[in-house]
């Protein structure tokens, strides 16, 4: 990811950070791809799969999310 990629995606995270925690709640990661302009559908199995005791994610975790989507596509997964 570039800066300017990173920096985008920083802004749409931080729309849906309202509490200005640093956290967001997962079920809000359909709608922020969508903001981000990728397609929501992408998390569906990406949700099912993360086996994560708490119902946040941070902005690092964001970035895995959507770096994990990436080379999904790019490996045709």
């Amino acid at each position: 990811m570039t800066p300017a990629e990173i920096e985008s995606y920083k802004c749409c995270f931080d729309l849906f950070d309202e509490q200005k925690t640093g956290f967001v709640d997962f079920h809000h990661l359909k709608t922020i791809l969508k903001v981000c302009g990728r397609d929501p559908s992408e998390a569906d199995d990406l949700l099912k799969e993360l086996n994560s005791d708490s119902d946040k994610m941070n902005f690092r975790d964001f970035l895995v999310i959507l770096n994990t989507l990436e080379n999904r596509i790019r490996g045709g997964a």
